[in-house]
């Protein structure tokens, strides 16, 4: 479904449904869009307008996972190392 992120490292196992999700939802907003070619209303707009600021706020979100996890793997590392030195 997706290719090979441009700094080559793997997608987190949660990336893709969010991906996919916001794929979704423009796909819907297309829709409407197609179907009520005629007339753009006020409500398609504002559709638009909450799908970008859903799809920005899933852009940073995702863009801060890596870290996230990676630190999150740091600590469970950590915590590891420190409870074998105990034993």
């Amino acid at each position: 479904m997706l290719g090979q992120k441009v700094n080559g490292e793997p997608y987190a196992p949660d990336e893709p449904a969010a991906i996919a999700q916001v794929a979704h939802g423009i796909g819907i907003a297309i829709d409407l869009l197609g179907a009520k070619k005629a007339s753009v209303s006020g409500e398609i707009l504002e559709s638009l307008r909450s799908l970008q600021t859903t799809s920005l706020a899933a852009n940073e979100a995702l863009g801060k996972l890596p870290d996230a996890v990676a630190e999150r793997l740091r600590g469970s590392s950590a915590e590891e190392k420190s409870s074998r030195e105990r034993a």
